[in-house]
């Protein structure tokens, strides 16, 4: 017989027809498992028969197989355990039933091990045992991918949960930090007034206050992995962009390594914060450098636009909750370096996880921070001793305006105030110091460290209080809950609020809620005061 493709249909009933692939090089092997699957009780089927291993990978390639009943030695395969491997490259899924020509347990055996869902030995087997056979093999596989599938599933979960837990922590302790260095750098302020030039002890107060302004830093870094960092969101093209980094790129990778650009031809542009747009593409750098380990090689910087419209196309990248369809610019740096293993990858936006030595900094962590607060997300692609690519994703910009840089002016003249300030905040230490800070510009001040003092200082002082500093409460709600009430008590009283959130959810939030004005922690005495000024100017 002819090495040709043979396909004859059996149907009893109307049904979506099951695709059975039968890999034979035998003639009457093949017309025996004919007449046999004829026979037995599968009701609507599609029967193709090759003759030769290669033909059945084209066939593969073609169309879509259900089950595969493959002949253990083919005249193009070494044997059955081969012909399987190469199968498994094209359609991993596809369930393969091992056909044998003699009574070998030990060969069946292998295969099952190897990858079949079952074998049968040819010239034993009937029509119900063919029939078997089929319908558990198909069962089978849907348990199999059913198994898998939640077996991703809990992966995933377990990551989201992971990401969650360190991102609360990260904010948690950025907070804390805000509200001691907020301390720090007023009371170095303050001191520093009161020194003369010539002081022996002013030098000591200026290293003081200079480490606490670069710990400040840290805490930012923090918040941009909790996606709480401060934002000042512009309209940003990706290509120009890269452009304009070109010399700091240029000195940030060694002689040894090649930087090759691949821009898109149309303008990839997004709503994005340009300083933390820098940081995130230098940590990218840093990371393809590093990977070459001092050797040759090449790194690319590349930009694109991506159509996305199925839900699932972002389910194997990270931090990809709630990532909406629609289109999206892709800002990408790929190395040809040692690449990663699958363990590395599912570890590399932890806080400080390195594969150097320890105490690096915050790293990839960082990076997949400050996309989450752009909502976007990252995708890796690694493989030992090929390289890695790293893209990130983020939302197309959008025809809607902007958001605006709220800057206090720190040009405004000197406000006479006859009224009351009343600065309300859960820690003492704040308190303290933005009452000294407020007292010496002349402020009459009243101060509260919890809620029912707050509005029962209130009470007593209306309509005399002019404004409230409200600090950061146990969660947004309570905070609500007490501007609320002030505006029942005090309908003109003027409220800023403290806060660890970026500039652009805080606007928002302050727009629906009432508030005046806002005030990102840490912030210097002049910033407290700008901001005063500012509120109490526009009431």
């Amino acid at each position: 017989m002819a090495n040709t493709e043979d396909t004859q249909r059996h149907e009893k009933q109307p049904a979506k027809l099951l695709q059975v692939l039968h890999v034979e090089d035998n003639p009457f092997d093949a017309e025996l498992f004919r007449e046999q699957l004829a026979d037995s009780a599968i009701h609507a089927y599609e029967l193709t028969h090759v003759e030769r291993l290669h033909k059945a990978l084209d066939l593969i390639h073609e169309r879509q197989i259900d089950v595969i009943f493959l002949d253990f030695v083919l005249p193009d395969s070494g044997n059955g355990l081969q012909s399987m491997a190469r199968i498994r490259e094209i359609s991993p899924k596809v369930p393969i039933i091992m056909l044998t020509g003699h009574d070998d347990d030990a060969t069946g055996i292998e295969a099952v091990v190897q990858g079949a869902q079952d074998y049968l030995v040819k010239g034993l087997v009937d029509f119900r045992t063919l029939w078997r056979v089929v319908r558990y093999a198909i069962e089978r596989k849907k348990i199999e991918e059913h198994l898998e599938e939640r077996r991703r599933l809990e992966v995933r979960l377990q990551q989201t949960q992971r990401v969650e837990s360190l991102e609360a922590l990260a904010g948690g302790i950025a907070h804390q930090f805000n509200n001691m260095l907020t301390t720090i750098l007023g009371n170095s302020h303050l001191a520093l007034g009161e020194l003369t030039p010539d002081a022996s002890s002013r030098m000591l107060i200026e290293d003081i206050s200079v480490a606490a302004g670069r710990a400040t830093h840290l805490t930012s870094q923090l918040l941009s992995y909790s996606g709480r960092g401060t934002y000042q969101m512009t309209s940003v093209e990706l290509s120009d962009f890269l452009k304009s980094m070109e010399d700091l790129i240029a000195a940030a990778v060694p002689h040894s390594v090649s930087v090759m650009w691949d821009f898109a031809e149309e303008p990839v542009s997004v709503t994005a914060d340009e300083s933390q747009l820098r940081q995130v593409m230098l940590s990218l750098l840093s990371n393809a450098v590093e990977a070459m380990q001092d050797k040759r090689g090449t790194i690319t910087l590349s930009t694109s636009t991506v159509a996305v419209g199925d839900p699932t196309a972002f389910e194997q990248s990270h931090m990809c909750n709630n990532i909406p369809t629609g289109m999206y610019a892709c800002l990408s740096v790929s190395d040809n370096g040692v690449g990663m293993t699958p363990d590395t990858v599912e570890k590399v936006f932890d806080p400080f996880f390195t594969t150097k030595f320890t105490g690096r900094g915050l790293g990839l962590a960082s990076v997949a921070g400050i996309v989450r607060a752009h909502h976007g997300t990252v995708k890796v692609d690694s493989h030992p001793s090929f390289g890695t690519k790293l893209s990130i994703f983020l939302p197309l910009l959008r025809t809607k305006s902007r958001l605006s840089d709220a800057r206090a002016d720190e040009n405004l003249g000197e406000l006479r105030v006859s009224g009351t300030l009343l600065v309300m905040d859960e820690e003492k230490m704040i308190v303290s110091i933005n009452q000294k800070i407020l007292q010496r510009q002349g402020y009459k001040v009243v101060t509260a460290l919890d809620t029912e003092s707050c509005l029962h200082l209130l009470q007593e002082n209306a309509p005399d209080t002019q404004l409230v500093i409200l600090g950061q409460q146990a969660s947004e709600l309570a905070r609500q809950s007490i501007a609320a009430q002030m505006r029942r008590m005090q309908p003109n009283l003027r409220i800023i609020a403290c806060t660890d959130l970026p500039e652009d959810e805080a606007e928002q939030i302050l727009a629906g809620l009432g508030f005046d004005g806002f005030l990102q922690k840490p912030y210097m005495p002049d910033a407290l005061l700008a901001k005063i000024h500012q509120v109490l100017a526009e009431s």
